[in-house]
């Protein structure tokens, strides 16, 4: 993934090059069916000429993401959408200057944590003003380390992913926006049988900003 999630694989980079057990990201190509229209592994589609491109990723990402977790012969090609999808997202965040935050938790839980939440205030007081007018996309992907049951992980990637949004309905309430929420991710790529220091990079909260119209 192109998204910001690299500066958290950079910061692990010597401790998981030298384990195993890590699952390797899949290497995933977007097929175009004309120079107008782009099919995803999973057989959605975005034209190039979209109103809200940040709003139909958001969506592509999501639904992509809700069909890779209830299995099936499409798993594999849902969850190379979710992966195509949020590196479009962000690299049209970049190109927008909108920009992402990543909140981390302690071990465990899914609290915000002072530092954090100040870290986030700051980041959507920007937004607001930026997005001023236009429809604020927000891409929040919750994660969790590979230690402990699936269903945990699970469990906390997802209250991870919710526990922004009271700060947001707030900072936000003055302008349109949309939430896209992607939940228990992190497992899929955390190394297992690691250091503390090193589970504590998946333990986070990843919000990704692109503005629609």
């Amino acid at each position: 993934m192109k998204r910001a999630i690299v500066i958290l694989l950079s910061l692990a980079a010597v401790c998981i090059l030298a384990l195993s057990g890590c699952e390797k990201k899949p290497q995933v190509i977007i097929a175009p069916i004309s120079p107008e229209i782009f099919r995803f592994p999973n057989g959605a589609t975005l034209p190039a000429n979209t109103a809200d491109r940040a709003g139909a990723l958001g969506e592509i990402a999501v639904q992509a993401h809700r069909r890779h977790l209830l299995g099936g012969p499409d798993m594999g090609a849902n969850r190379e959408t979710v992966e195509i999808a949020m590196d479009m997202f962000y690299d049209l965040s970049q190109a927008q200057g909108a920009g992402e935050v990543t909140l981390f938790f302690d071990t465990g839980s899914a609290v915000i944590k002072p530092g954090e939440r100040d870290k986030l205030e700051q980041f959507l007081s920007r937004i607001a003003l930026d997005g001023y007018g236009r429809t604020v996309h927000l891409l929040l992907i919750g994660s969790a380390s590979a230690t402990g049951p699936r269903e945990l992980n699970t469990r906390l990637s997802t209250q991870r992913t919710e526990a922004p949004l009271p700060i947001v309905q707030r900072m936000l309430s003055g302008g349109p926006y949309a939430i896209h929420p992607i939940n228990a991710l992190g497992d899929m790529y955390s190394p297992r049988n690691v250091p503390n220091q090193v589970n504590r990079l998946y333990q986070y909260v990843q919000i990704i900003v692109a503005y629609g119209p």
